[in-house]
């Protein structure tokens, strides 16, 4: 099977996260959220760097133009957008407006809608938020994304 570009957005995501993060070492919150900044940041430089293929990727993509909100990276050929909340802590508050970005994103521009929206946490976050939204089974939450909105979720682990 054909390796995608999504699967090495995501490998660069994993290995960024793992180099950076240190479970328990953050002494405060200040230094979490500067890590958190940090791989946020390299993830997509880095992805825009060495997988760009000229303007493929898109960081901090504006949805409209009037709210601010803005998609951390968005393939802009495949129409995929990454998200991550580098914390397992409260993923659910990230994921609903996440998927809310998509959705002003798609309404926004008619031309080249976003059809799928790949969410990257923690272990203990992803796994809360699957159970949160049934994620695999009959979820009628993400089956109303996908008919009424045409956006598929992906939740990821980074370890």
């Amino acid at each position: 099977m054909e390796k995608s570009i999504k699967d090495d957005v995501i490998k660069i995501a994993k290995e960024i996260h793992q180099r950076i993060r240190k479970h328990g070492a953050f002494a405060t919150v200040s230094e979490s959220t500067k890590a958190s900044q940090q791989i946020t940041s390299e993830w997509q430089n880095t992805c825009i760097e060495k997988l760009g293929n000229g303007n493929r990727f898109c960081k901090e993509q504006m949805v409209d133009d009037c709210s601010g909100e803005k998609i951390d990276l968005l393939d802009t050929k495949e129409k995929i957008a990454y998200e991550m909340k580098v914390s397992g802590n409260n993923p659910h508050h990230e994921f609903y407006k996440d998927v809310m970005k998509v959705i002003m994103y798609n309404e926004n521009h008619k031309e080249g809608k976003i059809g799928k929206l790949v969410f990257l946490s923690e272990k203990i976050g992803i796994s809360n938020l699957k159970t949160r939204i049934n994620y695999g089974k009959d979820s009628k939450f993400l089956n109303m994304l996908k008919v009424k909105h045409c956006i598929d979720i992906e939740l990821v682990v980074i370890p």
